[in-house]
């Protein structure tokens, strides 16, 4: 359990194997596996009892192995992925029931692509139309290349690791500042994660605390989400997990800042305050590996469940209902969310 005792989401992490077919003209490519089971005792050490898993670039637009384990723990996990434009909306459909939140463009040394050129229209409109984000990570000094397209279009953007500003320059670099720019527009959302990828040393040093500061004062905690960046590829000298949340909590004096940052604000952006339409059994109770034993709840009717623990209020929504069927009328939810229940 994390020394503060707080809850904790756990927005940014990886698991993949060393054997998996990888892309062509990858950055790096990794000589160790990050399974499922490792990364169970990761959240066990921070005390996160949810957790987002993004595709790895090496990956590619393969998503197998990741929407598998999510696809398992959905109650409890994220998954953001890595599609080509021109994907159909029906495997995005599918991505979404398996536990997709969103796409991410990995972009960091690569050509940029036209966001505003048609061939992303069908897809980008999926992501506006779902709450979907898109993930950015690339240089500081390219997001605006990046981003005016995706606020033009009404998307969510979710910026990686500060959003990258150079070494040399830290919060000073153009990209940064225009970065924190884009807070007045409330659709951007920043992941205050690998310190030690933006500053001096394993820790990030001051430099990775005036970048803290300065995107807590543009974005409010409102918008910021924390992440271990688990297996920290590239980067055999990071600190463990539990130790870079420690220092996160240790640069955050505020509790109330910390307690947004590390739990509202990602339940809110990845959608863990929705229902789950695969949800059946009793509130959510975090990872198997260490859900409590005492006070469960006893799973004895097939009426579904709230992925936040709610069961359905007594009345109906008229305008939603129609006609009874198998699968029971339309249920209003404490939640405000509209599921429709299914038998086993």
């Amino acid at each position: 359990m994390n020394q503060t005792q707080q809850k904790v989401v756990d927005s940014h992490a990886h698991i993949y194997r060393a054997n998996l077919p990888m892309v062509d003209g990858r950055r790096y490519s990794p000589d160790v596996d990050a399974p499922l089971a490792d990364y169970l005792n990761v959240l066990k050490a921070l005390g996160a009892t949810r957790a987002v898993l993004v595709q790895p670039s090496f990956l590619g637009t393969d998503n197998t192995f990741l929407l598998q384990a999510v696809r398992e723990a959905r109650d409890w996990m994220r998954a953001v992925v890595v599609v080509e434009p021109e994907i159909a909306l029906s495997e995005l459909q599918a991505m979404a029931r398996d536990g997709a939140v969103g796409i991410r463009l990995n972009l960091l040394g690569k050509l940029l692509p036209d966001l505003a050129h048609a061939r992303w229209d069908p897809l980008l409109e999926f992501v506006r139309t779902n709450a979907w984000h898109v993930e950015l990570h690339c240089e500081a000094g390219r997001l605006q290349q990046l981003m005016e397209p995706l606020l033009a279009r009404g998307c969510q953007i979710v910026v990686d690791h500060f959003g990258r500003p150079d070494l040399g320059l830290g919060a000073h670099d153009p990209g940064f500042q225009y970065l924190l720019s884009t807070a007045a527009t409330g659709s951007v959302w920043v992941k205050v994660s690998a310190a030690y990828r933006v500053g001096p040393g394993p820790d990030g040093g001051a430099q990775t605390q005036s970048l803290l500061d300065a995107v807590l004062h543009a974005f409010s905690a409102d918008r910021l989400v924390w992440g271990s960046d688990w297996p920290h590829s590239q980067h055999p000298e990071a600190p463990a997990p539990a130790r870079l949340l420690a220092d996160f909590c240790r640069r955050v004096s505020d509790a109330g800042a910390r307690e947004k940052i590390l739990w509202h604000s990602p339940n809110t952006l990845f959608h863990f305050d929705r229902c789950s339409p695969h949800r059946k059994t009793g509130p959510h109770e975090g990872p198997p590996a260490y859900r409590p034993t005492q006070g469960r709840p006893e799973d004895k009717s097939k009426e579904a469940v709230c992925f936040a623990g709610f069961r359905p209020s007594p009345r109906r929504s008229a305008s939603r209902s129609g006609p009874a069927s198998a699968g029971g009328p339309w249920t209003r939810w404490t939640c405000r969310c509209f599921r429709r229940p299914s038998p086993r």
